[in-house]
């Protein structure tokens, strides 16, 4: 706490690592909890978010589970510590402004004796709830803002089979999220489908003035599905596959066919997707600028395209049409589930470019700007607008309108 009163926010992160692992397994879980929700905050007032929500997200992974029951004071006072410390972190992340206070002092979650009284106003909606509610809000930030989180994916099966729709809508979000940063193949379709529902399910509720937190039985299966509407989501698993595009689109159509069958519509989509992408390296430009070529077939060609040593302007080209067709429908107000790692992708892309400084504008200071914001990516600190940006700066070359919608 010294530390972090120094604003030593690294060195405070450490020592309440540390404390945190002293502890034996099995003993003082509520104090060792909290310990990690310090460390958390403090690593996150660092600058360093991607590491922030790993330390959060192992220590919501280990929570017993006394930590859901009803009645508990000091357990639920701690997690809503934890659920105010993932708020901040997102913020950090993608609202950078407003995540100048923290939401507490580093040491507060660990403060013996720590519990929580609820206001007599506040509805009442169970400890089983709100310890899935931080679960899955946790769970939800690792998987969109860490590359390949590993230890959740079951967690996160668990999460969306819960009797809450709330819950089991950020579970599908988050499962999304996961397989993106696993560059979207086996179980990309599978996820897409149980998104598609959750959404349906959620917002039903919501016109019906049904409350969130009502518990149900479970998810519906029978909720008619139609994840054809959401193109910016295969457009975001075009990127992410990244050089196995063809073989994860053989996947996609696979399951499609199985799911679906071979002439609905999501399968006719892959199928161009897949043309597009299938086409020999010198004609995917005239695919591309072909006004007679489907959509889907001219983003396919566009992600095979950026896979083939392009130039500096023709990659930052491709970047734009691709991160345009993220933008074409509902998903641009969820694209926090892919930003981070469509921006990791593209990012490769412009260190690979990097090594030939020549083909930019005043090379010596715009080069090592656009390596700067990179780098950020991998602490959490720069998102796909961030890249965009530095590149299109570097190049001189202006961005279309679509990136006034890009976090």
């Amino acid at each position: 706490m010294s530390a972090a009163r120094l604003k030593q926010w690294g060195k405070a992160g450490q020592i309440f690592l540390e404390g945190a692992h002293s502890i034996q397994p099995g003993t003082f879980e509520l104090t060792k909890f909290g310990l990690c929700v310090d460390a958390s905050l403090a690593i996150s007032l660092s600058g360093d978010q991607t590491t922030a929500a790993k330390l959060l997200s192992d220590a919501v992974l280990s929570l017993p589970t006394e930590s859901a029951v009803e009645g508990n004071e000091h357990w639920e006072a701690v997690q809503r510590v934890a659920s105010s410390v993932c708020f901040f972190i997102e913020n950090a992340v993608w609202n950078p402004t407003a995540a100048v206070r923290p939401p507490c002092e580093c040491g507060y979650a660990s403060l013996p004796g720590l519990k929580y009284t609820k206001p007599e106003q506040e509805a009442d909606i169970g400890q089983v709830a709100r310890s899935e509610i931080t679960r899955v809000k946790v769970l939800h930030l690792v998987s969109t803002v860490e590359k390949k989180p590993a230890g959740v994916a079951q967690e996160l099966e668990t999460l969306a089979g819960s009797k809450y729709c709330y819950v089991r809508w950020l579970a599908a979000e988050a499962r999304l999220a996961l397989l993106f940063s696993l560059a979207a193949g086996d179980g990309f379709i599978e996820a897409l489908v149980s998104y598609d529902r959750a959404v349906t399910d959620v917002s039903a509720r919501i016109q019906n003035g049904v409350p969130r937190f009502e518990p149900d039985d479970g998810p519906n299966l029978a909720i008619p599905a139609a994840p054809q509407r959401w193109f910016g989501l295969l457009c975001a698993g075009v990127i992410c596959s990244g050089f196995e595009l063809v073989a994860h689109l053989h996947i996609w159509l696979d399951d499609s066919i199985r799911l679906f069958g071979e002439d609905a519509i999501l399968t006719q989509q892959i199928r161009l997707l897949f043309k597009g992408a299938s086409q020999p390296l010198p004609l995917l430009p005239s695919t591309i600028t072909n006004p007679t070529s489907s959509m889907h077939e001219r983003y396919g060609a566009v992600a095979q395209w950026l896979r083939n040593g392009l130039s500096a302007e023709d990659t930052l080209k491709a970047q734009a049409i691709l991160t345009s067709g993220l933008m074409r429908d509902d998903v641009h107000a969820r694209q926090q589930i892919f930003n981070c790692h469509v921006a990791r992708c593209f990012a490769d892309a412009w260190r690979a470019q990097a090594q030939n400084r020549f083909q930019f504008c005043s090379p010596t200071t715009s080069v090592p700007a656009l390596l700067a914001t990179l780098d950020r990516i991998d602490h959490g600190n720069a998102t796909l607008k961030s890249v965009l940006v530095a590149a299109s700066t570097a190049l001189k070359e202006p961005l279309g309108e679509f990136i006034e919608r890009v976090l």
